[in-house]
């Protein structure tokens, strides 16, 4: 059964309050589904693995029209939408991996 997964490349920038206000910025790349109850979001994990993976291994058949290319833009986009607050555990998840690696340094 084929599913429907969107992509993300998503760029996070932090402010670390330390003994000196210090900026952090990443590149995540994230993987989404729509939840079994249609109405969710799902990420793949690992976060970043999951959908690196995809990218690495996906094997296009055809090209895309643009108009059907639309379409799974603005799937993506309203299902994001729809799900207000979708960042928050994204942001949640790798500030608290780059707190413990900004904790190890100091």
């Amino acid at each position: 059964m084929d599913v429907r997964t969107a992509v993300l490349i998503l760029r996070l920038r932090y402010l670390i309050r330390a003994e000196s206000d210090q900026f952090a910025e990443e590149i995540v790349c994230a993987a989404f589904r729509r939840d079994a109850d249609g109405g969710g979001l799902r990420w793949l994990e690992p976060l970043d693995g999951a959908a690196l993976n995809l990218l690495q291994t996906a094997k296009p058949t055809a090209g895309m029209p643009n108009a059907e290319r639309r379409e799974q833009v603005e799937w993506a986009l309203g299902m994001l939408e729809s799900n207000a607050g979708w960042h928050k555990g994204i942001v949640a998840q790798r500030a608290a991996a780059l707190a413990d690696a900004h904790s190890r340094l100091s």
